[in-house]
């Protein structure tokens, strides 16, 4: 995904259009048309209006925006704040991005019913034959279908017929 279809996809779910974010942001819409269609790139500290204007943090953009940004921009952007930054380390801390998203899954996994924890695997197993596009359809399907009542968890619950996976 590109920074412009991050921001345009989060605009999109708060329901507002390129002109009503230009006006709680206090910029013109053209410049949110261009963020959106990629014809130039927010510095950070724009981004970060956007997102206060759509009651978001940067981190609720996702982990891919990040890749948009040099280590040079983004201490330029804490140096222009005046906020300061502490690094620490911890025994505790993943020594890689790898790892870290191997204890989520583990973590996910952990907290799945029976069910989920029989299923998971072919779900995996099917998710990973897919191309990129059909990884991001899936993962949007499974977004639409975690929104419709009788799906989530805590809604009553019917036995439908079990998908059957290679």
């Amino acid at each position: 995904m590109t920074l412009g279809e991050i921001l345009k996809k989060a605009r999109l779910e708060k329901g507002l259009t390129q002109k009503q974010l230009g006006n709680l942001c206090g910029m013109a819409d053209s410049a949110i048309r261009r963020y959106e269609n990629s014809d130039a790139k927010p510095k950070i500290s724009t981004l970060r209006r956007i997102t206060d204007a759509l009651d978001i943090k940067l981190y609720d953009l996702g982990n891919d925006i990040w890749k948009y940004y040099s280590m040079e921009e983004i201490k330029e952007d804490f140096a222009e704040s005046g906020q300061k930054i502490k690094i620490t380390f911890s025994s505790k801390m993943p020594d890689s991005m790898a790892e870290y998203n191997r204890n989520r899954v583990t973590e996910i996994y952990d907290g799945l019913n029976d069910f989920g924890k029989t299923d998971a695997p072919k779900l995996l197993r099917a998710y990973s034959k897919l191309n990129n596009t059909g990884q991001y359809e899936a993962l949007k399907r499974l977004n639409e279908l975690s929104k419709i009542e009788g799906y989530r968890k805590g809604d009553p619950e019917y036995e439908p017929d079990k998908p059957q996976f290679d």
